[in-house]
C-alpha cells in the first residue's frame, strides 16, 4: 500500500445560526481552541445583512435598499420601489428600516399613502421577515462567520492549500492528521446542534503518493506559500522602514519562522525540493528574521 501525502479536503455549510457561547462549547468539545473566533459579531453587521434580505424581484417590480444613513445611534436603510414604465422604470421611496444601536432594535417605517395597494400586504411581510432575521442574527453566528472561521482554521492549524481558489476544496498535509480530525469532529457536533436548512458536513479523501498527486498539490501548496512568504517579506520591510514596536516585529518574525518551517514539512511529504525552488525568497526572509532590533536602532 502506498504511502499517503495528505487528504483531500471538502467541506460545506448549510445555512445557520449560532449563538457564539454555544459554538465556544462545541469547539471546546472538539478540541479545538476557542481563539479561533476573533472578530466580534455586532448588531450593525446583523442589521445590514437581515435589511438586504428585502431586496428581490416580484411580479410586476423590484425592492431595492439604498446605503445606510447614520445618526448617532440610528442607522436607517431606505427602501426602494421599482416598477418598470414603457419608458423609463418608475423608482419611488416607499418608506425604511431602522436600527437603533442603543436599544438594540431594528423597525420599519411603509409609505402605506403612495397607492401600494396589492403589493402592501406582500411589502410588510418581506419587511417583517427581515425583523425576524435580524433577531436571530444579532445574537449568532451565520453559515458565512462559521466558514470564515474553519478557512482560518484549514489555513494557519492545518497548514492547508487552496485546491480551487473559488469552492471550499483543500489539501492538507498527512502531518496534520490529528488536527483534521478535530475539525471533522467539530462539523459532526454543528450538524447536530444547529437546525439547518442544508447539510452541513466535512469530508476528506486520503490521497496515495503518486507522481500526478504529488506535482499537482505541490503546484498548489507552492503557489499558496509564496504569496504569504512575499507579504512576510514586505511586512518586516515596512516595520524595519517605519522603525516600528519591537512587538510588532516579533510578531512578523515568528509568522516568517512559521512559514519557512511549513515549507520544510510539505518537503519532507512531497520529496520534491520545493526549499530548494523558493531558495530566493526563503533567503531575504532568513535575512530579515536575524536582523537584531540594536541593528534597526543604530540604523
Amino acid at each position: 500500500m502506498s504511502k499517503i501525502i495528505g487528504f483531500l479536503c471538502y467541506y460545506t455549510i448549510g445555512k445557520l445560526n449560532i449563538e457564539a457561547d454555544k459554538l465556544k462549547d462545541i469547539l471546546n468539545k472538539s478540541g479545538i481552541d476557542q481563539t479561533i473566533i476573533v472578530k466580534k459579531h455586532s448588531d450593525t453587521q446583523a442589521f445590514k445583512r437581515a435589511s438586504s434580505s428585502i431586496r428581490g424581484n416580484f411580479k410586476g417590480y423590484k425592492l431595492k435598499m439604498l446605503d445606510n444613513k447614520k445618526e448617532g445611534n440610528i442607522i436607517s436603510r431606505e427602501i426602494m420601489k421599482e416598477t418598470p414604465d414603457n419608458k423609463n422604470n418608475i423608482i419611488t421611496s416607499i418608506g425604511n428600516v431602522v436600527y437603533n444601536k442603543a436599544e438594540r432594535s431594528m423597525s420599519y417605517n411603509i409609505n402605506k399613502g403612495l397607492g401600494l395597494n396589492d403589493d402592501l400586504q406582500e411589502i410588510t411581510n418581506r419587511v417583517e421577515k427581515s425583523i425576524e432575521i435580524f433577531q436571530q442574527e444579532k445574537s449568532g453566528l451565520n453559515e458565512d462567520r462559521i466558514s470564515n472561521i474553519v478557512d482560518k482554521y484549514m489555513k494557519n492549524i492545518l497548514d492547508a492549500s487552496r485546491v480551487e481558489i473559488h469552492g471550499k476544496l483543500w489539501f492538507v498535509p498527512a502531518y496534520k492528521i490529528d488536527q483534521l480530525e478535530k475539525i471533522e469532529d467539530l462539523f459532526k457536533r454543528l450538524d447536530r446542534s444547529v437546525i439547518s436548512s442544508s447539510y452541513t458536513e466535512i469530508m476528506s479523501l486520503p490521497i496515495p503518493e503518486e507522481e500526478k498527486y504529488i506535482e499537482r498539490y505541490s503546484r498548489e501548496f507552492i503557489t499558496d506559500i509564496s504569496i504569504e512568504l512575499q507579504n512576510v517579506i514586505n511586512k518586516l520591510n515596512e516595520c524595519y522602514k517605519n522603525n516600528s514596536l519591537k512587538n510588532t516585529i516579533v510578531t512578523w518574525k515568528n509568522k516568517g519562522t512559521q512559514l519557512i518551517k511549513k515549507i520544510e514539512m510539505h518537503d519532507a511529504i512531497f520529496e520534491c525540493s520545493i526549499k530548494m525552488k523558493m531558495e530566493s525568497d526563503i533567503f531575504k526572509l532568513i535575512k530579515l528574521i536575524n536582523i537584531e532590533q540594536e541593528d534597526i536602532e543604530r540604523k
